[in-house]
């Protein structure tokens, strides 16, 4: 009996271990959501065109406001990974548009954390200063 005993304890202590583990792995709190470009650096998004970042499985993609984008990203804890961003080619007339693209790429980039307060997310650089501010879309 107590051999029993100890097995069932051994084999149920081993599911609820591998279901934790399970669970702290799969945590994502941004699969699923979908924000828009607020601020970048210190300036206010250019207005009237919506850049668009939304977060899938390990999968991101959106718009920039001229073009496409879509890569990998990796969320731990507060940590974040942008990687393999592609984008299209589309030509980007308007040049306060198209240097926003470009340093909204380069932030993607530079990105090492984040931090989400309600309908806001930030992303943060290796520093822990503020790369750009997106809102839930």
């Amino acid at each position: 009996m107590r051999k029993v005993t100890a097995l069932l304890i051994t084999i149920l202590a081993s599911v609820i271990l591998s279901a934790c583990a399970g669970t702290a792995e799969e945590e994502n709190p941004l699969k699923g959501t979908v924000w828009s470009l607020e601020t970048i650096g210190e300036s206010a998004a250019y207005p009237g065109v919506d850049v668009i970042v939304d977060f899938g499985d390990g999968e991101v993609r959106g718009n920039t406001g001229c073009n496409d984008f879509n890569g990998q990203y990796k969320v731990k804890g507060d940590t974040i990974e942008f990687k393999d961003v592609s984008m299209t080619m589309m030509a980007c007339q308007n040049p306060s548009l198209r240097a926003q693209e470009n340093a909204f790429l380069n932030a993607l980039q530079l990105a090492r954390s984040y931090h989400t307060d309600g309908n806001m997310l930030e992303l943060l650089d290796e520093y822990g200063e503020t790369l750009m501010i997106l809102r839930r879309y």
